[in-house]
Formats: structure tokens, C-alpha cells, sequence
């Protein structure tokens, strides 16, 4: 799993569960295991995916997100994993540049979505409310072919998805 597929589950479904929420405050564990090259993580995000969450969840509770450092194996992925997440924090809103690898969503990520949406939107109403997941699914995966970038993303307010950069 890279940046597209973790990227694609907050976007798709844990942003709209995260503003029916309605945090005060936003907790990161920061934990960059899931960073490519990590021994023991064996995923494949890059610091520039994470940047790009972390430009997500500033978005809630007013921007108020606190961050605490809790994993990753190997010192220098971890460094720069954390160097992109604290731009984003100093206000630094580009996201560094990331292999185009990275904007592919992986086989398995649709069936593994749809398991959870479906699970989850009897618990969240505005899952529900944003209307049949295959769609926004297909939506989401076009738009990352047809921009390339981790930029866009789908916003997914109830009615149509529309894109955001």
C-alpha cells in the first residue's frame, strides 16, 4: 500500500466520518512504519504522502492537531518523514514531489474500502449520505489518473464529489 491507497481511506471515508465528528482537537500517532524502505513496515508511502495527510487533518478542529512521534525503524526515513509533516505544520502547503508509483492505488484497496464503508456507514449517517461507494470510488481513481498528483483530491460532501487541490 503507498500514499494513493492511505490517502483514498481518509479521503473516501474517514474525512466524512471525521466532520460528522466534529473534533476540538486532532491527536496524530505518528508513527512512519508504513514509510518505503522500512524493514519491518513493509508499505510503501513516501514523506510527501504523509505531508499530504497531514494537510487533511489540518483542515478539523481549527487547525488545532497535536503530533507525537511513536514508530518507524529506520532513522533517516523516519527524518524525513517528520522534516514534511512539520512544514505542513509551519505552514509550508506545497507538498514535496513523490514518485508517480505513488499515485496508483493498489489492487486490492477497492474490495478492502467497500468492506469498511459498508460496515461503517450503518454506524456514520454521512457515509450514507454520500451516496453508493463503487462511484466515488471510480471517481477518486480517476481523478488521481487524470492529474497525477496527490494534489487533488475528491472532496466528499453529500451530492457530487468535486475537486479540491
Amino acid at each position: 500500500m503507498a500514499d494513493a491507497d492511505y490517502l483514498a481511506a481518509y479521503d473516501l471515508l474517514l474525512d466524512p466520518i471525521v466532520r460528522q465528528f466534529d473534533p476540538q482537537l486532532v491527536l496524530i500517532s505518528a508513527g512512519f512504519d508504513a514509510v518505503h524502505g522500512d524493514r519491518l513496515g513493509g508499505c510503501h508511502m513516501t514523506p510527501a504522502g504523509f505531508a499530504a495527510m497531514t494537510q487533511r487533518l489540518l483542515k478539523h478542529a481549527g487547525g488545532k492537531l497535536v503530533a507525537v512521534l511513536e514508530g518507524g525503524y529506520e532513522p533517516e526515513l523516519v527524518g524525513n518523514c517528520v522534516s514534511a509533516v512539520m512544514r505542513v505544520l509551519l505552514g509550508d502547503i506545497t507538498t514535496p514531489s513523490t514518485e508517480p508509483e505513488s499515485y496508483k492505488l493498489h489492487r486490492t484497496t477497492k474490495q478492502v474500502l467497500t468492506t469498511v464503508d459498508t460496515i461503517q456507514r450503518a454506524h456514520w449517517p454521512q457515509l450514507a449520505a454520500q451516496g453508493p461507494f463503487d462511484a466515488r470510488y471510480a471517481g477518486y481513481a480517476a481523478a488521481l489518473r487524470q492529474h497525477n498528483s496527490l494534489q487533488y483530491y475528491v472532496t466528499s460532501y453529500p451530492g457530487q464529489p468535486t475537486m479540491s487541490c
